[in-house]
């Protein structure tokens, strides 16, 4: 069974788009993390929407929470997210 890390009020310093992957600098938390994450996107739109998200996080320096599981790890919006659930303006 894998173990889920999570690491919440983690901030996107830098977003690199190369090729498939996009490369995204993160630091922050209660812990003060530091460090790079590789996502790969084939789909050209997918790749193009998620990188607008990953630069709108960074300009308004948005909390987002890290979530690592083996080797799948995503980056979420938990006030976004969870606002919408429960009906919360964002």
């Amino acid at each position: 069974m894998n173990e889920i890390e999570v690491v919440q009020d983690v901030v996107v310093f830098d977003v690199i788009t190369s090729g498939e992957n996009i490369h995204v600098d993160v630091y922050g938390s209660a812990s003060n993390v530091c460090g790079s994450i590789t996502f790969t996107f084939s789909n050209p739109p997918e790749h193009r929407a998620k990188a607008r998200l990953l630069r709108r996080w960074r300009d308004a320096r948005t909390p987002v929470t890290y979530v690592a599981t083996g080797s799948t790890i995503a980056l979420q919006n938990d006030a976004a997210t969870l606002g919408a659930d429960f009906g919360a303006p964002v």
